[in-house]
């Protein structure tokens, strides 16, 4: 059975955008949508280039408003931001699990290029590393240790 699944952040440009990415290549009968409680104009750019890093295309990807999804059952609703925690829209219909993983957002530092695609690659890496565990414990089943780096 598919799970569905919505992940949450601010602008939808760079953290849900890459959690919706690692989901969908983890398992891809996942139903993973990503959006954003006030959503950029496009994805960011950094967001595209670090992700086609790992083999991962979101080039076509766009954004999302949270509100266009409130009528629709969820079994995960995931904020990954705080702004996006405290301004989560009600949902209308089932949503079987909400949780919140904060998580950095490097769309919001201003620095230098270099400095900027460190910054995005080090919560690209978070990212995969929590969803990572997400997935086994949560849709797989899998017991797993907290510290996220063993195959059990």
């Amino acid at each position: 059975m598919s799970k569905r699944i919505l992940l949450i952040c601010d602008t939808n440009d760079c953290l849900s955008q890459i959690a919706e990415a690692y989901l969908k290549s983890f398992d891809n009968r996942l139903e993973v949508f990503s959006a954003g409680i006030e959503p950029a104009k496009q994805v960011n750019e950094f967001t595209i280039q670090v992700m086609n890093e790992v083999g991962i295309d979101i080039s076509n990807n766009i954004t999302k408003a949270a509100n266009q999804f409130v009528t629709e059952p969820f079994d995960y609703i995931i904020t990954l931001s705080n702004g996006a925690n405290k301004n989560c829209p009600h949902f209308e219909n089932s949503v079987k699990n909400r949780w919140h993983l904060a998580y950095e957002d490097p769309t919001i530092i201003n620095d230098d290029k270099e400095n900027l695609l460190m910054l995005f690659r080090q919560v690209r890496d978070d990212l995969h590393t929590g969803f990572l565990s997400f997935y086994r414990t949560q849709i797989e089943g899998h017991r797993e240790c907290s510290c996220g780096n063993c195959n059990m």
